[in-house]
């Protein structure tokens, strides 16, 4: 039975982005096809907090300090055997984040809710008992919030100590690295810019997402994640921009 239908979130934005603007638009975009394919298997991992509704008899009162209330109620539902399907034809168009501070505290706090999420809710990572939801969830979430910002930070040091192996495949890692994180920050000295190619706004992003991940982590096992939402300062956009970034 269907116990949740999340709706799809768009970012609108300006037709010369900035870097948050850019990257979190590619972001959506790819999250939203990960979300497309999740629901034709099985459940989309989580709902948008935009835009989504669940059977009235399925919800359950959440604690008063849960941090991202969308991914528990609806992984909440996923786990008592209810699927969760993504109707991307509903969607909710938000403008992006003023700028990529704003954004990385916004990805911040829902890292340190993602890690309240799957401490409340270990079933999450049990195959033998949720199958699919359970692959679904570690190869859509969780490996994304709690495994590759931390293989990427120690990537660097042990790249650097197998360099002098004079590998070809070693040497080709660093020199990859080295290109995608000089274009990163080369984005970001230009985040404001609206005439620099996207080609270095979505590696500033990556890097931001990964790195408010790591940050996030921290916060919330030190305890200083505060539960208020603090609401990312987002680009205002007249009507009539707005139309002529449409065309």
């Amino acid at each position: 039975m269907v116990g949740c239908v999340s709706g799809e979130k768009r970012v609108s934005h300006l037709a010369r982005d900035t870097a948050a603007a850019a990257g979190e638009g590619t972001y959506w975009r790819y999250e939203s096809w990960l979300k497309k394919q999740e629901s034709q298997i099985s459940s989309c991992v989580s709902a948008a907090g935009e835009l989504f509704a669940i059977r009235r008899e399925l919800f359950r009162e959440l604690e008063e300090d849960t941090l991202i209330d969308d991914f528990v109620i609806s992984m909440g539902i996923a786990l008592r055997g209810h699927r969760v399907l993504y109707v991307p034809e509903a969607y909710a168009l938000e403008t992006a984040s003023i700028s990529v501070t704003e954004e990385f505290k916004r990805k911040t706090r829902i890292a340190a809710g993602n890690l309240q999420a799957v401490l409340r809710m270990p079933n999450l990572l049990n195959p033998l008992k949720h199958g699919m939801l359970a692959f679904q969830y570690v190869s859509h979430k969780f490996l994304r919030s709690f495994v590759v910002p931390f293989c990427l930070v120690a990537l660097i040091p042990v790249n650097l100590l197998v360099l002098p192996n004079l590998s070809l495949v070693y040497s080709l890692a660093f020199l990859l690295q080295s290109l995608f994180y000089g274009i990163a920050l080369a984005g970001y000295a230009m985040r404001e810019s609206r005439l620099t190619p996207r080609l270095f706004f979505v590696p500033c992003y990556i890097v931001t997402m990964n790195l408010a991940a790591i940050a996030g982590v921290f916060r919330y096992l030190t305890g200083r994640q505060s539960v208020l939402w603090e609401k990312a300062a987002r680009i205002q956009e007249s009507p009539q921009r707005e139309g002529n970034t449409r065309l």
